[in-house]
């Protein structure tokens, strides 16, 4: 437990490699414990190293076949390589298993917009701000995806809720002006 703990501690500090040493070494004493497998999939990740973090999220996988969180770390490290029909499988087994993982949503919607379906990736974020009204970069994807179907006013009005909640985000001003003037760009919030 301590491992784990210290892990999580140089993970949020970004000491990855130090993340990782101590996973591995409680994976040492504990062989089967799916939150090492985890942090420690989520530390190579942060390191650079997408293979390997892919192996430690498919061991969590054998350990414990419904965990959301292996789910949804696989299909979010599966969408930034370019695997969209595997990431959106991982990311709805994810939601399966955790109907309200408004994260796992919000990446889905980026891989069902990415798989060109504005439609699917549109009713995925309309969900994600219902659940989380306070989430600022749900609305600003949602606000960037109505733009580019050409739905202004319900942009204008997303992503005025995206500024009530990130005044202080420049960049969200200068979008809210492209709306307004009828201009595009497709830069997404990163997740």
């Amino acid at each position: 437990g301590r491992l784990v703990a210290d892990g999580d501690r140089a993970e949020a500090a970004r000491r990855f490699t130090d993340a990782c040493d101590r996973y591995q070494q409680a994976l040492k004493i504990l062989p089967g414990h799916v939150p090492a497998y985890l942090g420690l999939g989520i530390a190579l990740e942060g390191s650079g190293d997408a293979r390997s973090a892919r192996e430690a999220y498919l061991a969590a996988l054998e350990l414990d076949p419904g965990n959301p969180y292996a789910h949804f770390n696989l299909g979010k490290l599966l969408h930034a390589a370019g695997n969209q029909p595997e990431a959106a499988r991982q990311l709805r087994a994810a939601l399966e298993r955790k109907s309200d993982f408004s994260d796992a949503r919000l990446v889905l919607a980026s891989v069902l917009e990415a798989q060109a379906d504005a439609e699917g990736a549109t009713a995925m974020l309309r969900q994600v701000v219902a659940e989380r009204p306070d989430y600022a970069g749900a609305w600003y994807n949602y606000a960037l995806l109505l733009q580019r179907l050409n739905r202004v006013a319900e942009a204008e009005a997303a992503m005025r809720r995206a500024l009530e909640l990130w005044p202080e985000r420049a960049d969200l001003w200068l979008r809210q002006a492209e709306i307004l003037t009828g201009e595009d760009s497709a830069r997404n919030f990163p997740e």
